[in-house]
This record gives C-alpha cells, structure tokens and sequence, in this order.
C-alpha cells in the first residue's frame, strides 16, 4: 500500500510541475507526504536526535520561510536582518458567501439522455450537454486569504553580523532568529500558543540596542491599522477579493498587537509601533473573524488582556507542554550521519544520494507530525486547506482557489493524523465533512434526483457541494466519499463505537444511498456504472483520436464506491442495524464493475 501511496505521489507530482505551477502550491506538500511516508517504513517508535530545522540565512521566498501556528491563528517567518517580516494567517479569513444557486436548474431532467449520448458514443454530444446542465455556477465562491504583513524595521548599522542562525526547534514548536553585530548578540523568539489563543514574540540584545519601527502591509486587501489602546496597535477589515467573489462580501477580522512588556522607550500610533533603547520587548498578536460568529475586536481584545497577565516564560512553557502533550506520542530514530551537523537547506541538496542522510527522513516526517499540529487542532474551526493554514498570496489569485480540494489534497494533509497518533487533529476536517451533508442532500436532490448526500472535487468554508464550472475537472462525483473514508480511517485505528454510531456511520450511509440510486446499469454489460463523471486531471482518447474527460463508469468511481460500500456494510454490521440496506449494498457491491487492464496497461 505504501509504494502505491508513493507511486501516487510521484505521478501527482508530476503533473502539477508539468501544468506549471508545482513550485510553488503543491510540490512542498508531495516532498513532505512522500518523505514521512518513506519513514513510516522504518518507524520503531524510537528516539530521535534531530528535532530541529535551521539555516545560516534569512528567508528570501515565502516557501522558504519557518511556519508556527495554533491551529487557527499562523504566521510564517523570514529572518531578515534589517527587516523582519511575520505573514500572518487565519484559517477563517475567507471571501465568499453560502449559495443555493451553485446547482443549474433542471439538472436532474437532462441526466439521462446525458447517459445515452455516452453510452451510443456519441462523447462531443455527452460533454456539451455536460457543461449546459451539470456543471457549477461559481457565484461567491470565495478563497482563503493572507492576513497582511507585519514589518520590523531594525535601525542597525552597516557592521557586518556573524553567527546568523534561524531555526525551527520541532520539539517545543519555537523558532528563533538570532545572529550578532559588532559584539552585540540579537535574538527573536517566537511561538504560537494553543492554550492562550496567541502569537508571542519576544526581541533581546545584550546590549541596549533595539531600535525599531512595527507597520503593517496589508498586501492590497481592505485592511486599515489604528491605535486602540496606549498598549494595544489594531489592525482591521475585510477578506474582499474580486477574483472568486464579487468584492464585496467575506468574513470581518480583526487583529491586536499588544506590547506585553518593553524596558525601552516605545509608543502606539495609527500607523504602528515605536521602540527606542530596549534591551526586550515582548508583543503579544492574538486575531479573530467573524465566521463563527463572534465578534472579532471583543474576543481578540479579550484574548490579549488574559494572555497579558503572564509573563513570556509562563505563555511559553504553557504553549511547550500543550504541544508535546501531542508531539512526544511518536519518536523516530533512523540512525545518525555527519551530516546532521549541516544546515536542512544543504542537507535537502545532497538527498539525490541515496545512502546519505537517512535521518534527514525522520526530521521531514516529524515535521509533517508539526505542521499537522500547528495548522489543526480539535477545537479549530477549519481543517487545512491547499496550503495548512498558511496563505501566501498566491493561490488565492490563481483559477484553482486556496480552498479545500476533494480529489487528494485535503486527503494527503490528515493521512498522517491516525498513523503519526493525532487522532484529535483530524476533528477539524469531520467538522468540514459533517457540514457538508446538508447542503450535498439538496445538491443530490436538485442535481441527480436522488436521496442522501453528494459533494465533488472541492469544497470551501461555506459548505459548497456542487460540481466545479469547468469541465475536465468539475464533474468529480465520489470527491466527497474519498474524504469520508477518513471517518472510517478514525474508527479503525481509535475502534470507538460511539463515534462510529453517532458521527461517522450517518454520513456513510448518507452517501450510500446516494450512490445506490445513482448507479445505473451498463447497456451492454452486467455491472453497475457511475457518471457521468471524471477522473480527476484525466483525459482519455476515444478511437479518432479525441480528446475527453467526462465518462461512464470511471475506474477512480469504481474504487471509491466499493470502499464506501464496504465501509457501510462493515459499520453496520459493528452496530447492528439496517440488516436490509446492508443486503442491499452487498448486492449492488457485486455487481459494480470490475477493475480491468487497458490496451497500453494501463
């Protein structure tokens, strides 16, 4: 299973850098999937030796940067000597608005003669009528987005600095700058407190010589800063962006800076804060929207005044003993080498030798196992999207959105959440998979004419189900019953029956029943067949030599359905109930269409 996992990737992959855009979006998070999948081969639950990403230099693209986060509130680090730069996230700084007009009317009248045309061949016809009658409308789709940039401008002189490290310790989830000038040593700790609902940042000389100016670069979204408070900078708005919405609709956030201890010279302004003559200063960030319905300024606000009462060393050993509690549940050991001692960016280089560096395996896989932590924990709103909880600005202007693909890439970000023991940071995506089932009943009912639920190859924070709007893609019918899997993934590791009956068995069903009805028999064939539907970033030949995507009966269908009908069938046979479903689901199970091997074999 494993080298197929690995196989799966490889070829992902592939076709991300051959599409163009790998680089950047995806390519980080296969490396990852693939390197802690590659671990897990050889994982013993032994001790590990090397806890800790660093380099001898600054940040110069975001990807580079080090990631912390809560599970909700995030930020990504750059470095800079001169300028320090913290990108900041919310998981639910989102554009766009729920819609019941995503569904086309009159969908569920034409879907059999949509059939007919496939089944005669007649494909050119099949996928205009496709695109007339069951592809989405976009509407306010909406996109997650960056939080802006807060700039630290260091006023240092042109001496040269020496001794530069940043670092990323996996261990106790803190990262730090530190590097010295003209005998002065400079530090910036940094870490994203769960229990205390905060980002802390502390700055440190040995000498009296931190001077400095705090700004923020909203990167041209509607956020405005002001002085609130003698001690508190805000920074507030709105996720506007007219690419996926109209501009004008999107959560309202708000984010409050707080200067929690300072030995210097230091004011608020509008346009941010001022340091003169310190030997510390510890700021406080705590940021919140209004998706949940809260009122973003009173909890941020409420959030910095009880996180306020502590000193730095409590918010920090509060915030260690809350990750580890989660973090120390594995160890990995796969034996030491020399080049433990260089830098992750030289040691990344020299991976194309096979035999060097095995810990360098264990390093990435315990650093799939943080970043899983810091981007989900179980009260979080949101489960990962594209990117964790980290935006940089760059998928959410491209076509394909910043949301929450249905055809893998939500997948692959909590593949590691059972395995790798975190089992709690898997509780954000069920939130997401539960609140789908409503709004994939009417998507069901309006678009197929069939009971239960159905939702395709991605969703987004407001519960969209409906095919996407472009076909090739759009049509991915069993998106929705591959993420649900991962409800079954939970019972078999955790065998917790109440789960299974109240969370996870009604949504299976749910989605059996759809399927049961949508299936329909193959004219010249005795199985059973889906669609019409896709496999996802697949075309396929017909005999002139055209190119399509939309078919019946689709092997990654095929897949899908079986495991969600076994699925089904297991649970309830675990739980007792619904004998005659379950016979029913056994037979139609038989009748699905075999696997089989193509001419190219393929």
């Amino acid at each position: 299973m494993k080298i197929l996992y690995i196989r799966l990737f490889f070829n992902h992959a592939k076709k991300r850098i051959r599409a163009g855009f790998a680089k950047r979006r995806y390519l980080p998070f296969v490396f990852l999937n693939l390197l802690l999948i590659l671990a897990c081969e050889y994982s013993k639950g032994n001790n590990s030796s090397d806890l800790t990403l660093w380099y001898k230099q600054p940040a110069e693209k975001w990807i580079e940067t080090l990631p912390i986060g809560n599970g909700t509130l995030g930020a990504v680090i750059f470095g800079g000597i001169l300028q320090e730069k913290l990108g900041l996230n919310i998981s639910t700084f989102w554009s766009g608005e729920p819609s019941d007009k995503n569904v086309k009317p009159g969908a569920a009248a034409n879907l059999e003669e949509i059939r007919k045309a496939f089944f005669e061949g007649e494909l050119g016809m099949a996928e205009k009528l496709c695109e007339m009658h069951l592809i989405g409308n976009k509407e306010n789709y909406g996109t997650h987005l960056p939080f802006g940039n807060l700039i630290f401008d260091f006023n240092l002189n042109n001496q040269p600095t020496s001794n530069y490290t940043r670092k990323l310790e996996l261990k106790n989830a803190l990262a730090t700058v530190q590097f010295s000038q003209g005998g002065t040593v400079f530090k910036r700790e940094m870490f994203a407190s769960n229990p205390d609902n905060v980002i802390a940042v502390k700055l440190s000389t040995t000498q009296n010589k931190l001077h400095l100016k705090i700004h923020f670069d909203g990167q041209g979204l509607p956020l405005k800063t002001k002085k609130i408070s003698n001690t508190i900078f805000g920074i507030e708005g709105n996720a506007f962006e007219n690419i996926h919405s109209n501009g004008e609709i999107g959560v309202h956030a708000f984010a409050g800076i707080t200067v929690a201890n300072c030995d210097g010279n230091w004011k608020i302004t509008d346009a941010g804060i001022e340091v003169e003559q310190a030997n510390e200063i510890v700021l406080l960030i705590a940021s919140n929207t209004n998706y949940d319905h809260q009122n973003p300024v009173k909890t941020s606000l409420d959030q910095l005044e009880r996180a306020g009462k502590k000193t730095f060393l409590e918010l920090k050993n509060r915030h260690i003993a809350d990750y580890q509690n989660l973090f120390q549940r594995v160890k990995l050991e796969l034996g030491n080498d020399e080049t433990n001692n260089l830098p992750t960016d030289e040691r990344i280089k020299i991976l194309e030798n096979p035999s060097g560096d095995p810990q360098l395996y264990a390093l990435f896989y315990n650093y799939a196992r943080y970043l899983l932590i810091a981007g989900s924990r179980e009260a979080s709103p949101l489960p990962l999207n594209l990117q964790g909880i980290w935006n940089d600005n760059f998928a959410c202007n491209m076509p394909w959105t910043c949301d929450f693909h249905l055809d893998i890439n939500t997948q692959q970000n909590y593949w590691l959440a059972e395995s790798g023991n975190l089992s709690e940071c898997h509780e954000p995506l069920f939130k997401l998979i539960k609140g789908l089932v409503e709004p994939g009943k009417k998507t069901a009912k309006n678009l197929y004419g069939e009971e239960g639920w159905v939702a395709h190859v991605f969703t987004n924070a407001w519960g969209f189900t409906a095919p996407g709007w472009g076909l090739g893609w759009g049509l991915h019918t069993t998106g929705g019953i591959w993420i649900v899997s991962h409800l079954w993934n939970h019972y078999e590791y955790t065998l917790n029956k109440d789960f299974l009956r109240e969370r996870a068995y009604p949504v299976l069903k749910e989605a059996a029943i759809f399927f049961d009805g949508y299936l329909t028999q193959h004219p010249e064939k005795t199985w059973l067949v889906s669609g019409p539907s896709i496999s996802p970033e697949n075309k396929y030949f017909d005999k002139n030599g055209n190119i399509f995507s939309e078919t019946m009966g689709a092997s990654c269908d095929a897949v899908l359905i079986r495991d969600l009908f076994e699925s089904c069938i297991k649970a309830g046979e675990i739980l007792c109930v619904d004998e005659d479903f379950r016979k029913n689901l056994i037979e139609k199970k038989s009748k699905l269409q075999p696997l089989s091997i193509g001419k190219h074999g393929q």
